[in-house]
């Protein structure tokens, strides 16, 4: 109920899309054919939020080894489509390290920042499209071409 509290656009918080009475009372579309939600992890990784996640997490805090850590998780991207992780991977990668793009980013009419995004990357002559990269996504050596 804390979220509909903060809900500006409902008149009546009974029936906010946010609030869990409402939420739960409402009818749930039926599930899509050939879908996937939240695949499980293989038993060869350890979850980020688990126990052991944790554990390991903190260990490598007092390590010092988890630094690379904070610049990647300031930039964290979720991929703009299901095919495109080694894109969203290289967004997240050249916004950390801070390597300029040298070209303005979505916001032609704005102040001008220069920022990576997932569609950035295929703009030569040696690399897919991105229709071609929504279609097939990219493996190992489409990766090294883009990066």
């Amino acid at each position: 109920m804390a979220a509909a509290a903060r809900c500006v656009s409902c008149k009546v918080r009974a029936t906010c899309s946010l609030s869990s009475k409402a939420a739960a009372a409402a009818p749930r579309p039926a599930l899509p054919e050939q879908s996937v939600f939240r695949r499980p992890l293989p038993t060869t990784l350890v979850r980020f939020a688990s126990r052991t996640g944790k554990r390991m997490f903190s260990e490598a805090l007092r390590d010092g080894t988890a630094e690379p850590y904070f610049p990647l998780s300031e930039q964290y991207v979720t991929q703009q489509e299901i095919s495109f992780c080694a894109l969203g991977s290289l967004t997240m990668v050249m916004n950390a390290l801070g390597v300029d793009p040298r070209r303005r980013w979505r916001d032609e009419s704005g102040p001008g920042w220069r920022w990576w995004d997932d569609e950035m990357f295929t703009e030569g002559a040696c690399l897919p499209s991105l229709d071609d990269l929504r279609r097939e996504g990219a493996g190992l050596a489409e990766f090294a071409v883009l990066a």
